[in-house]
């Protein structure tokens, strides 16, 4: 949730996403948003997260480097919590239980 709010809600960071996603062949360049209340519909934003996953860690990086606010320090815990196994394993693993839900 909090890597669509940082992308989609800032026209800049918005930018900084669809021109690094041009770059990348297997960006699709559109982040989905999570719904809080409705569980079983996460797939396809999970999907997105995992299709742009180096075009995300990439524009938290250079968030992080460039803005010296607070929205530079949530791109900097999201980038950290991007490169750690387990969140990369939950995202592989989340839209196999949630697709058989929807």
């Amino acid at each position: 949730r909090e890597v669509d709010r940082l992308i989609n809600y800032s026209p800049k960071r918005k930018t900084l996403f669809t021109q690094l996603s041009a770059r990348d062949d297997s960006s699709t360049g559109t982040v989905k948003p999570l719904c809080p209340t409705r569980w079983t519909v996460r797939t396809g934003a999970l999907e997105s997260i995992l299709k742009n996953y180096s075009t995300i860690m990439s524009t938290m990086e250079e968030v992080n480097l460039t803005t010296r606010d607070e929205y530079g320090l949530k791109a900097g815990g999201v980038l950290t919590a991007l490169e750690k196994f387990d969140t990369l394993f939950a995202l592989r693993l989340s839209p196999l239980l949630f697709s058989a839900a929807e």
